[in-house]
């Protein structure tokens, strides 16, 4: 299948073009990464099998440790949504990010151990004024399915973006434990927040 081809018929989202925005956020930022997950080495395997089939987009060594992680970039002019946790397209897709975080609650089959998204990264990879959300994906994957089971895991959906959007409210409070909320200026944290120490 040609690339041009692999979009997602809600949106104008481009799988192509989204993976070469992560990848210069890698590039621009393994420090920061580093930093952002408390590891000694982060070893990036974008558009890899595990990418694709299990939505972990790198390893994070933390001594003998090796941590999968999904990472999502989102770009400054989705600053509206700068405090959301976003997971993209509609369950009832094939490859809803929905899908890769319930798979955490399965003990089967890899899904990531943590999920990084970093807001308001520009194209070049740099954050001059950006806030990160990591979440431990089997604690929001709870969350998920309690979503699911309820039948209102739908009005988190926001069809122009084709993604889900959670408020920090969503993930932050109505977990116990397992999300770490960082503001960062310049490549560097200035502020961290973790539900751990409410």
């Amino acid at each position: 299948m040609n690339k041009q081809n692999i979009k997602d018929n809600r949106s104008s989202y481009s799988f192509w073009e989204n993976k070469t925005y992560e990848e210069t956020f890698v590039k621009a930022n393994k420090e920061l990464i580093l930093d952002l997950m408390g590891a000694d080495e982060y070893f990036d395997i974008s558009s890899s099998f595990l990418d694709k089939d299990a939505g972990i987009d790198g390893i994070a060594k933390m001594g003998k440790d090796n941590i999968g992680i999904a990472l999502r970039i989102r770009k400054p002019e989705y600053n509206k949504w700068r405090y959301n946790f976003t997971l993209g397209h509609h369950f009832d897709k094939d490859n809803s990010q929905v899908h890769v975080v319930l798979n955490a609650l399965r003990p089967d089959v890899m899904s990531p151990n943590f999920i990084l998204q970093i807001n308001g990264v520009g194209e070049d990879g740099y954050c001059e004024d950006c806030t990160a959300i990591k979440i431990q994906t089997d604690v929001f994957a709870e969350l998920i399915q309690q979503r699911k089971q309820d039948n209102t895991l739908d009005e988190y959906y926001v069809p122009r973006l084709a993604s889900y959007e959670f408020t920090m409210n969503d993930v932050f409070y109505e977990t116990n434990s397992g999300v770490d909320y960082y503001l960062i200026e310049n490549d560097t944290i200035i502020n961290k927040a973790s539900n751990d120490d409410n």
